[in-house]
């Protein structure tokens, strides 16, 4: 079972492993105390140089420079797989 992040009204933010079929519903609050129930929210951890060029740092330069091109992408340091 996948693990999602919750969080209630309160703003109270958790984890829970909860089966596929129930991950939209609404669930108790984990906070001692807390009577409210509990949605699931979407997180993103990317990283905008990690969107950008996948951990090449010429392209995360040319960015922060003003002069990159995403037409034109360094490929400084990607392999060529030929298939």
């Amino acid at each position: 079972m996948p693990m999602y992040d919750f969080e209630c009204p309160e703003h109270h933010r958790f984890e829970r492993v909860v089966p596929l079929h129930v991950r939209n519903e609404p669930i108790a609050c984990d906070e001692p105390g807390c009577a409210h129930r509990a949605t699931r929210v979407e997180i993103c951890h990317a990283r905008p140089s990690t969107l950008l060029d996948y951990g090449l740092g010429a392209n995360r330069d040319a960015a922060l420079q003003g002069r990159y091109d995403p037409n034109r992408p360094s490929t400084r340091g990607v392999r060529k797989v030929q298939i």
